[in-house]
């Protein structure tokens, strides 16, 4: 069985998916939050950098992965 970790918008940012890979690294596959094509905030921006998700498989909703 595949365990994924999906996004809650504001709650599940690459603090929470570090701190969850930390301390329970079970998850297979962890997603970010749905990303549009406007103009990216710092917080999307931190959300999505590779040296926020050391470690762990990241999807994009694109299906892009880390």
């Amino acid at each position: 069985m595949q365990f994924y970790l999906a996004p809650m918008e504001g709650l599940t940012g690459y603090v929470y998916r570090s701190a969850y890979h930390k301390y329970f690294p079970a998850a297979d596959r962890y997603f970010t939050p749905f990303i549009t094509n406007k103009k990216m905030s710092s917080r999307e921006r931190n959300d999505i950098l590779p040296e926020h998700n050391e470690g762990m498989t990241v999807t994009f909703a694109d299906n892009m992965i880390l």
